[in-house]
């Protein structure tokens, strides 16, 4: 009887717990909650990939976005970084 308590008491409640929401049902949650804030911002990394054959550029860039609902939006832009991880020098 003493391990089937616990085993009892996982069961009973493993199937009333509530379901995970997949990737889909938490964007649109997420969507609608930012819709009805007056007002929002934050801050973001984007980035940039070239590549060709024997080169490949990478740029990043912080931004700083700030949104006023309904149709006001700002977008910052700061601190631009380049790279060239595998360019390849020219001998002569």
């Amino acid at each position: 009887m003493k391990g089937t308590l616990p085993a009892l008491f996982i069961t009973l409640f493993w199937d009333a717990a509530p379901q995970t929401p997949d990737a889909a049902t938490i964007l649109k949650r997420t969507r609608e909650a930012y819709t009805m804030l007056k007002s929002y911002e934050f801050t973001t990394l984007i980035g940039n990939e070239t590549k060709a054959k024997d080169f490949q550029q990478i740029v990043r860039e912080r931004a700083h976005v700030a949104v006023q609902n309904p149709a006001k939006v700002r977008i910052e832009r700061s601190g631009m970084s380049t790279r060239w991880p595998t360019t390849r020098q020219q001998s002569s």
